[in-house]
C-alpha cells in the first residue's frame, strides 16, 4: 500500500490528478484489496534504479509491478477449461515472480478447488525472491517453491513435461525469445499479461487459445499454446 498511499495526502491529492479515477478504482479493487485481505505487501513497486546492479540481463528487464487480480483469475480459468482432467499434469511457474502474488492468487485457487499442482515463482533478484517466499509463507502456511534465477539460464526440463507459465510482461525480446526456446520440447500454456511482445510467441509457434483485452494495459491478457517439438 505504501507506494500509492504511504505520502499523506499531498502524494493521494498528486496521484488522484495523474490516474483516471477508473484507473484508481481498479488499482484499489485489483492490487490494494488482495494486499488488505491477506496482509501482505505486493502492491509496492521497485523501480530497476533500486535492483542491484549485479545482475546479469538487468538491462533487458522491466521495474516491478504485482498483476491485477482478474488478470491471474481469467488465465487459471481459461486453463482449467482448456486442460479439463488434464490440468493437474502441469506445474504452473510465474516468471518474473516478483513478490509472489500470481503464486500465492493461484495456490489459493487451486485449493478453493481441492486441485493439486506443482507451483513455482522465479526472479531474478534476491530481496524479491526473499519477500516471495515471506509472503507465500505468511498466506499458505507452508514454504513456497521459489528460485533466483536468470530466465535464461533456468533448466525448464525439472518442471517437467506439461508446464502453465505465467508472464506480466518481465521483460523483453532479448530475453523473452531465449526462454520460449529452452520450452520448446515441453507442452507449454502461456499467460501473457500485458503482452507486449505476444508477436514474439505467435512467431515461435504459439497459437492463441483466449484473450482479454481492457481499457489499460494492465487488463490484457492472452493465453497461447504450443506442443513441444521433441516431448519429454
Amino acid at each position: 500500500m505504501g507506494s500509492i498511499f504511504g505520502g499523506g495526502p499531498s502524494t493521494i491529492l498528486k496521484y488522484v490528478r495523474q490516474k483516471s479515477l477508473r484507473l484508481i478504482y481498479a488499482n484499489v479493487k485489483e492490487r490494494i484489496l488482495f494486499d488488505a485481505v491477506n496482509g501482505i505487501d505486493t502492491i509496492t513497486q521497485v523501480q530497476k534504479g533500486a535492483f542491484s546492479s549485479r545482475i546479469n540481463n538487468l538491462a533487458h528487464g522491466v521495474h516491478y509491478s504485482s498483476s491485477w487480480t482478474s488478470e491471474i483469475v481469467f488465465g487459471f480459468e481459461i486453463c482449467r477449461n482448456k486442460l479439463g482432467p488434464d490440468f493437474e499434469k502441469y506445474a504452473f511457474i510465474d516468471i518474473g515472480c516478483g513478490r509472489g502474488k500470481v503464486a500465492i492468487k493461484w495456490k489459493q485457487m487451486l485449493r478453493k478447488r481441492r486441485l493439486e499442482q506443482n507451483v513455482y515463482g522465479m526472479d531474478y533478484y534476491d530481496y524479491l525472491i526473499e519477500q516471495a517466499k515471506y509472503n507465500y509463507r505468511k498466506v499458505i502456511g507452508k514454504d513456497g517453491a521459489f528460485f533466483c534465477a536468470d530466465a535464461t539460464e533456468f533448466d525448464y526440463s525439472i518442471l517437467g513435461g506439461h508446464v502453465i507459465v505465467y508472464l506480466y510482461h518481465p521483460f523483453d525480446e532479448t530475453i523473452l525469445r531465449p526462454v520460449l526456446a529452452k520450452l520448446q520440447n515441453q507442452s507449454v500454456i502461456a499467460i501473457y499479461n500485458n503482452p507486449v511482445h505476444e508477436d514474439v510467441l505467435l512467431s515461435a509457434g504459439y497459437k492463441l487459445v483466449a484473450e482479454k483485452r481492457g481499457f489499460h494495459p494492465q487488463a490484457q491478457t492472452v493465453v497461447l499454446e504450443r506442443n513441444p517439438k521433441n516431448p519429454q
